[in-house]
């Protein structure tokens, strides 16, 4: 299949997730939500901690795959879908209508979505 990709699913640059300790001591993920910069991140860490939870740290991510459309680059909704892997992508566009990714990790909106999906 042979597509024009103006917007790469990877996107390799730093990317930055808040992990939270709870009462067993396991680092757990908050919301899967990535940000571009350690600075936001580590201002949203006390937002996001729940009771019980001891402490937040924020990791970092060499890379991070985008749920947009690798031809225009919208997102399946209002909000920006930024996922440390694949699998995040792939659970963000099954639950949105219309959409279609592919065995090559791409993306399509339902205006670009090609004729066959893999």
């Amino acid at each position: 299949m042979m597509s024009l990709v103006n917007f790469p699913v990877l996107v390799r640059c730093p990317h930055f997730e808040i992990l939270v300790q709870d009462r067993r001591g396991w680092p757990e993920e908050t919301d899967q939500r990535l940000y571009l910069s350690r600075e936001v991140a580590e201002q949203r860490v006390d937002r996001v901690m729940l009771p019980g939870e001891f402490g937040g740290r924020v990791v970092e991510y060499e890379a991070a795959y985008y749920a947009w459309c690798v031809v225009c680059g919208d997102f399946p909704g209002s909000d920006e879908f930024i996922y440390a892997d694949w699998l995040g992508v792939v659970q963000c566009i099954d639950a949105s209508p219309g959409w279609s990714y592919t065995s090559e990790q791409l993306v399509f909106c339902p205006n670009h979505r090609p004729d066959k999906e893999n």
